[in-house]
């Protein structure tokens, strides 16, 4: 795992990790791209690990794993619209001169870093909406 990918799972670059990369398709057209990394110390032997091996395909999810998990942004560069990355571009059959939103989450459970992911949606594609709840 990259050292940034540490930092945000509170982990050393050299230590063990699962990486999986997701390609989110729409009317088969390829419309959001996900690389996530979880510390094989919280995953290994479990059945999150390998998610398509469970005996009922989709039965084991991260919503069930980590339902009283927290969500939270990840402290990295601003999400700011950029060039897509070559290989990003061809994944999401982009041009290279598109421009993506790259966002950096990471989900806790029990007070520690979980899973990290870096999720990459083509603007033209999409509209962000969010609530910012006032006290």
């Amino acid at each position: 795992m990259t050292p940034a990918v540490a930092e945000r799972l509170s982990a050393q670059p050299g230590d063990p990790a699962m990486r999986t990369r997701y390609t989110y398709l729409a009317d088969g057209e390829p419309v959001m791209l996900a690389e996530s990394w979880e510390p094989a110390g919280l995953t290994t032997g479990t059945a999150i690990m390998f998610p398509e091996e469970a005996r009922t395909p989709g039965a084991v999810s991260w919503n069930g794993w980590l339902s009283s998990a927290s969500t939270s942004p990840t402290p990295r560069k601003p999400s700011a619209p950029a060039p897509p990355l070559a290989a990003e571009a061809e994944r999401l059959r982009i041009r290279p001169g598109a421009v993506v939103l790259t966002i950096a989450r990471t989900y806790h459970t029990s007070g520690q870093p979980a899973e990290t992911a870096d999720i990459v949606l083509p603007v033209e594609r999409y509209a962000l909406v969010y609530e910012i709840p006032v006290a």
